[in-house]
């Protein structure tokens, strides 16, 4: 099992556990972000039409990163971020 610390921005912390990404809430909350590789994603207009189809979708936490092409989104279905994703036109897989 491998865990990584890694200190993000604005006092956000997150804890990477074999690949799943905690983000740091308060001193013991804790929720799951699952990261995608939307391979695809190449200008702001996809980080707005990713955004747009997640938002729809009923997901909020979320975060598009265009530099590394990956999507980290707050959810525990993520075969439905993956078909969300997919209908919007990305091809989208979870790491």
């Amino acid at each position: 099992m491998v865990y990584n610390y890694v200190a993000g921005g604005n006092s956000s912390a997150y804890i990477n556990i074999n690949g799943l990404l905690l983000d740091k809430l308060g001193e013991e909350d804790y929720f799951i972000m699952k990261i995608f590789s939307i391979p695809d994603m190449s200008c702001r207009h996809c980080v707005g039409a990713i955004s747009e189809a997640l938002s729809a979708a009923g997901f909020s936490g979320y975060k598009v990163l265009l530099d590394s092409k990956e999507v980290k989104v707050e959810t525990d279905v993520p075969d439905k971020v993956v078909a969300v994703l997919n209908e919007a036109g990305y091809e989208a897989e979870l790491k």
